[in-house]
């Protein structure tokens, strides 16, 4: 056995193994409609939208080639937090597997396990542990989305979980 990664999985013979099989069982055994509530781990939008990826300056910031070459539709956001640009997911897959695969298959990350494994490790990597004990959605939401989208949303989810949550 290899030593864990930082993440939540642990490495075998290239393969991840959850530390927690419960996980996998679980999703083998969920209603198959829950499983498909899932299908928005992808970001959506058509050439035009995703080409804000492909060149100038946020997809060189991501780590993409400067070039019209399809980077920003193989790296879109994916995931439960949206894993978005090369860098991200050279880093992410680093972390996950401990090699480059989402480089080559970043589809991967529309999968379940992959899809909440990224957000995990996206949030252990940005330190948004200390931000979310303090309740400071603000800088959560910069960190997560590069400025303030989805902020009010996020702030009145909060107030009605804590209206409901013991």
């Amino acid at each position: 056995n290899s030593p864990p990664t930082r993440s939540c999985p642990q490495r075998r013979h290239g393969q991840v193994r959850h530390r927690h099989p419960a996980t996998d069982r679980g999703l083998r055994g969920a209603d198959r409609s829950r499983v498909r509530q899932l299908r928005y781990v992808r970001e959506l939008g058509g050439d035009s939208y995703l080409a804000k990826y492909d060149t100038g300056k946020l997809a060189k910031a991501l780590g993409n080639t400067p070039a019209p070459d399809g980077d920003g539709q193989k790296y879109r956001g994916r995931g439960l937090i949206q894993i978005t640009g090369h860098d991200n997911y050279g880093a992410c897959s680093e972390a996950l597997f401990g090699d480059s695969r989402l480089l080559n298959t970043p589809e991967l990350l529309e999968h379940p396990v992959y899809a909440a494994l990224s957000a995990g490790w996206f949030w252990h990597r940005a330190g948004l542990n200390t931000l979310a004990d303090k309740g400071d959605f603000l800088l959560i939401t910069k960190r997560i989305n590069g400025g303030t989208n989805g902020l009010a949303d996020r702030e009145a989810l909060y107030a009605t979980a804590l209206k409901v949550l013991p």
